[in-house]
């Protein structure tokens, strides 16, 4: 009988493209995105969780959002995009001058 190994395969995740946000007179907003998604050599399901979910307030600027997944046997990987929020009122103001 073949014994069975255990599984040390780390999930496949893939990140939302990084993308930018404009937004009238405020310094942070409320930001959405797409999912990551992810995949197992189990076949089961990966948990995902967000350095920064999607919903939230981010600050203008640039935040990098690290997911991370966790397969049934406790395997993990990362991926990482970039949300860049950026005030249009910052543009009103240096184009003003």
């Amino acid at each position: 009988m073949a014994s069975v190994g255990q599984d040390t395969t780390p999930p496949m995740l893939t990140c939302p493209d990084s993308f930018t946000r404009y937004f009238q007179e405020q310094a942070t907003r409320t930001v959405t995105y797409p999912p990551a998604t992810a995949s197992d050599n189990s076949g089961g399901a990966v948990s995902l969780s967000y350095s920064q979910p999607s919903g939230l307030t981010f600050n203008v600027g640039d935040t990098t959002v690290t997911v991370t997944g966790i397969d049934p046997s406790g395997n993990s990987d990362q991926c990482e995009f970039n949300v860049t929020v950026i005030g249009m009122w910052y543009w009103s103001i240096f184009l003003s001058r």
